[in-house]
């Protein structure tokens, strides 16, 4: 996605009516702008952004630094980006959720009687998530979005970390609905 024809294909998918997710991952290069800065451009066209604290700080200072210090890192986000939902994964402390149009929502995670392996919680956790938002609504709004919707999109992606996290390896073995319950 360092490419700005990148940027091109998810406009031709957005036009198509498809709801985009992006889940950022760790700037080796400390840019956090991706080439010739095209991820300001592309998070105009995201639904869900994914990001972890340190990603939503660097982003943030490096898309929308005048706003920061006003609003924090996910405030600039979000007022930068006004129909986009950022979701801020914190490991074991849960996730939240904002919007630019509503309160921040918070959602625990359950504790963990072991932790065997970690690789993929946080893959299974995208995958919880999305698998409800993609049902909120029958018009496909993309700005619409409830707190109790967000609260059981955010249980959904935790239920499915914590199965991840129970089991060795990356969820190799696919998860099935009676394992989220």
């Amino acid at each position: 996605i360092q490419d700005p024809r990148f940027v091109s294909l998810v406009r031709r998918c957005r036009a198509l009516g498809m709801t985009i997710s992006l889940n950022t991952q760790y700037d080796a290069g400390e840019a956090w702008t991706g080439t010739d800065g095209h991820l300001g451009n592309l998070l105009t066209l995201v639904d869900v952004l994914f990001v972890n604290g340190t990603e939503a700080e660097r982003v943030a200072a490096s898309i929308c630094p005048s706003h920061v210090d006003r609003l924090g890192a996910e405030g600039a986000l979000c007022y930068t980006f006004p129909e986009l939902t950022l979701v801020v994964t914190r490991g074991k402390e849960g996730a939240e959720v904002r919007r630019h149009d509503m309160s921040t929502v918070q959602v625990p995670t359950v504790p963990v009687d072991e932790v065997v392996d970690a690789t993929g919680a946080g893959d299974a956790f995208l995958a919880g998530f999305l698998s409800v938002w993609l049902r909120r609504s029958p018009e496909g709004d993309r700005t619409v979005a409830s707190v109790s919707l967000l609260e059981a999109a955010c249980a959904r992606g935790h239920s499915a970390a914590r199965v991840c996290v129970s089991r060795h390896g990356a969820c190799v073995e696919p998860l099935k609905m009676d394992d989220l319950e």
